[in-house]
């Protein structure tokens, strides 16, 4: 029992450490501020943790109390980054209409679409020198139109969430914002399957 704890938990921590390295190559706030993994990688620590502790499995109890420390750390640091006061004690009245009305414009009247053809194209003209460095599963990932969607509907969601305006959210300041995220996305995708096709031609 104590192998199949220790290595369930040592694989939820590769997956955890993975989901840090994608946002951070990616510069991918809003999916590291969304993303409860690291909650879960702490509940699943406190309790392997817990079973450890009244099985006398001491390796496996430093090593849950370990991640725990650790994860904790990054949950902290991202509360902080994020300044969250306002998920305890919201100052903007109209947050909860704002996210209704994304939710509306992005997912019900499908108002937005987001076109990656041009880097899906990319990435299947070089699969196998990508697939040989091991990044065309992650770049077809990233190139995902839904998951790119998803991270422009935070990213507007949060900016209207956040405004100072009072009242209904403006859907042309919603249009605007994702007219900007869309063209930031671009850019980013630009630079960044460049650089990865430069370092997948080392591997060729």
């Amino acid at each position: 029992m104590k192998d199949i704890l220790q290595n369930e938990l040592l694989a939820l921590k590769e997956r955890y450490e993975l989901e840090k390295k994608f946002w951070n190559e990616n510069e991918d706030e809003s999916a590291r501020w969304d993303s409860d993994s690291d909650r879960e990688l702490i509940g699943v620590a406190k309790f392997i943790k817990l079973v450890a502790y009244k099985s006398d499995y001491l390796e496996l109890l430093g090593i849950a109390t370990k991640i725990e420390l650790d994860v904790q750390q990054d949950l902290d640091q991202k509360i902080e980054d994020m300044n969250l006061d306002w998920v305890y004690e919201d100052p903007y009245p109209h947050a909860d209409m704002a996210r209704l009305s994304c939710i509306a414009w992005f997912y019900e009247e499908n108002r937005y679409v987001v076109d990656m053809s041009k880097y899906k194209k990319i990435v299947d003209d070089n699969e196998i020198i990508l697939k040989n460095a091991g990044l065309y599963d992650r770049l077809v990932r990233y190139v995902d139109e839904k998951k790119v969607l998803d991270k422009i509907y935070n990213e507007v969601k949060h900016s209207l969430m956040h405004s100072s305006n009072e009242g209904s959210p403006d859907v042309i300041q919603a249009d605007e914002l994702f007219s900007v995220e869309l063209q930031e996305i671009y850019r980013k995708a630009d630079l960044h399957l460049q650089k990865q096709l430069e370092k997948a031609k080392q591997y060729a």
